[in-house]
């Protein structure tokens, strides 16, 4: 275990300075490619969920946040939903900006993230002991970390849990060492202002960091550390008591959602994984993954597993990698090998067997996401306490070798096995700062070499390859202008002036949706261009995925997150209150009772005839076997007038009972 005593006189804010000027900085010359270029950062890339779903969603929660206060239901979100489903700490704290900030907000919150991440790690640190200087190569290497850099830019999930797994690591490692209560109630906090899946991922967590922590101190303590977990325990549920308000109806949104408990679920297929292992190639993605996942290129152009953002990337800086085999050092503690033998077969099982992956994501999907922070961590952890051991006894010139050679060997395998694949430019890198690396090192063995020199050296060097490196992952993309044009489209289209002109001549009260033949970005345009629609990009909940499965409406995708345009079934839209249709031609005036109204710029309106109020009292009904058996336009025509019901003689009892 690491060490669990901090050294007597230190304080936690100790370093704290020198870590944000270094993270602040690096931030600010990544920053300046954008300001430089006017872009935003958003992207139309293989990140296009940033454009596609988290920017409206940003905007659509500022929309609430001033119109109500509160973040609730919202018909702006397709065939309506939650919005507090998928929500960030950031945008809580800056939707109370004026809506125009919300694009180039979006730079600095990613920047924030990370700062305020990687802040929490270096705290963390210092809480373990290690001394200012390698908490700050700590807290760096988490902040640029390639799950920072690459993972966190999906904000809501990804960017949520990097933040929330900082945080969480140092409020309980100061509830441990203090008895602080509100550092468990920061904890409950940190936890609940993110996604409900949080409570089961990391309740799996602490299990096996509270074995650790229990087992790694004195067989005396153990019974006394047993004690202060279950009352952090108690005082996290606190503060998730008061994230409550937000945290409540998002769990039972996920709890109901067909991904979790339903059709579109995938934990009885992942279950089998608890027999099997990982394939080759899996496997050599993750040992790849240790010097990150540009090794197999950038971006669009990723040839490693799954794509760009899901796949296995462990890389927390270089240094860390070759300071691992210090703890083999002959001046090693007894409990630094143990610590070293418990963490790399941990890393190896979890190489090696899927289960453990997916597990931690609930056996909810296959990707490596949240799980690959806890190996980063570990990784992290392994590497700052050998290099604490070559400060405390000297450096040992073989495991220094060893180092070079794992980390030569990982990119030379690569090389040699796929050379069609590999990024040669990021092995450049890798061989590059590992050279620099082992030649200080080389040289801080010598004692006549002054130590605190070489470890300013040393952080100066992992600066320069924590920036180096992350200049792919956030320089080379396809960004949207910073006006909010891409490839992609814009949401201030000519939509925004149709929309006006349907709210100035029709001032009806009454709830009506509205649909569009075409996308101004993707199907989450009515969340930035505030109206009423039928598409939509979310996680639904059980009820409208049932309602589009069973109806066979358009599905983008195959996923439950997709819903399309219901233009070509003209019933339905009439059934969903459609009154609007906004078009790009002439063509919906083919349709039947859809009457031009006008043309705004380039979008023609018209206005259905024949539309259906919010709420409209049905008297007949027929039952989903006999509806499922009719040809779709048949059952769309009866839908107007008929309700469909799973038992129709169980409504009719019910109804007789109303009194109806």
């Amino acid at each position: 275990m690491i060490e669990t005593t901090i050294e007597p006189g230190t304080r936690v804010r100790s370093g704290l300075r020198v870590y944000l000027l270094l993270a602040v900085g690096i931030q600010l010359l990544l920053a300046l490619f954008y300001i430089a270029k006017s872009k935003s950062f958003v992207f139309a890339d293989i990140g296009t969920d940033t454009f596609f779903c988290f920017y409206p969603l940003q905007v659509a929660i500022s929309h609430q946040l001033h119109e109500l206060h509160q973040i609730t239901w919202s018909f702006e979100l397709g065939l309506g939903g939650f919005l507090g489903s998928l929500v960030d700490p950031l945008l809580l704290f800056f939707g109370w900006l004026p809506d125009s900030w919300q694009l180039p907000l979006r730079l600095p919150m990613f920047g924030l993230r990370s700062v305020v991440g990687g802040g929490f790690l270096f705290g963390y640190f210092r809480l373990l002991g290690f001394r200012p200087t390698i908490a700050v190569i700590g807290g760096l290497g988490y902040a640029f970390s390639s799950y920072a850099m690459i993972n966190a830019q999906w904000e809501v999930m990804h960017g949520t849990e990097f933040m929330q797994f900082g945080a969480y690591l140092f409020f309980l490692e100061w509830y441990l060492r203090r008895g602080n209560r509100w550092s468990g109630v920061g904890a409950g906090i940190a936890i609940g202002l993110g996604h409900p899946l949080g409570l089961y991922m990391f309740a799996l967590f602490t299990l096996p960091y509270a074995l650790v922590r229990i087992f790694g101190t004195a067989r005396e303590q153990r019974l006394d550390t047993l004690k202060s977990l279950l009352m952090f325990g108690l005082w996290t549920v606190v503060g998730l008591a008061i994230t409550a308000p937000l945290l409540l109806p998002a769990a039972y949104y996920l709890l109901e959602s067909p991904r979790v408990s339903g059709s579109y679920s995938q934990i009885h297929g992942l279950l089998n994984s608890l027999f099997v292992l990982n394939d080759r190639v899996t496997i050599a993605s993750e040992i790849g993954g240790l010097v990150g996942k540009d090794l197999f290129y950038v971006n669009g152009h990723f040839a490693g597993w799954a794509n760009y953002f899901e796949a296995p990337s462990f890389y927390v800086g270089l240094l860390p990698l070759l300071c691992i085999p210090q703890l083999m050092a002959p001046m090693a503690t007894r409990r630094e090998r143990t610590l070293l033998l418990i963490g790399v077969a941990g890393i190896a099982l979890y190489s090696l067997w899927p289960a453990l992956r997916y597990a931690v994501y609930g056996f909810g999907h296959v990707t490596f996401r949240f799980s690959t922070l806890w190996i980063s961590v570990l990784i992290l952890a392994l590497g700052l306490t050998g290099l604490r051991r070559a400060l405390l006894s000297g450096w040992w010139r073989p495991g220094i070798a060893l180092g070079v050679a794992g980390i030569t060997l990982i990119v030379i395998g690569a090389l040699v096995s796929i050379p069609t694949t590999v990024n040669i430019e990021h092995i450049l890198r890798v061989l590059a700062f590992t050279a620099v690396y082992a030649t200080f090192a080389l040289a801080m063995s010598d004692r006549r070499f002054p130590v605190s020199l070489g470890m300013y050296c040393i952080l100066a060097i992992v600066a320069c390859e924590l920036l180096t490196f992350a200049i792919p992952p956030v320089v080379e993309r396809d960004a949207i202008n910073a006006d909010g044009s891409s490839q992609a489209g814009r949401y201030d289209d000519d939509t925004v002036q149709a929309l006006v002109f349907i709210r100035q001549h029709d001032p009806d009260s009454e709830f009506f949706r509205i649909e569009k033949t075409y996308d101004s970005v993707f199907l989450d345009d009515s969340l930035i261009q505030r109206y009423s629609g039928t598409k939509s990009y979310y996680f639904h909940a059980s009820s409208i995925t049932r309602f589009v499965d069973h109806l066979g409406l358009p599905r983008t995708w195959g996923s439950a997150n997709y819903i399309g345009s219901m233009i070509n079934r003209r019933d339905i839209m009439d059934v969903v209150g459609v009154r609007y249709v906004l078009s790009r031609d002439r063509e919906p005036a083919n349709l039947r009772d859809m009457k031009y109204v006008t043309t705004v710029r380039t979008i023609a309106i018209f206005r259905n005839e024949t539309a259906q109020p919010f709420a409209a009292f049905y008297g007949k009904t027929i039952s989903e076997a006999r509806a499922d058996s009719m040809l779709a336009t048949d059952r769309d025509a009866l839908l107007r007038a008929t309700a469909i019901v799973e038992n129709p003689n169980d409504v009719a009892k019910k109804l007789q009972m109303l009194g109806g």
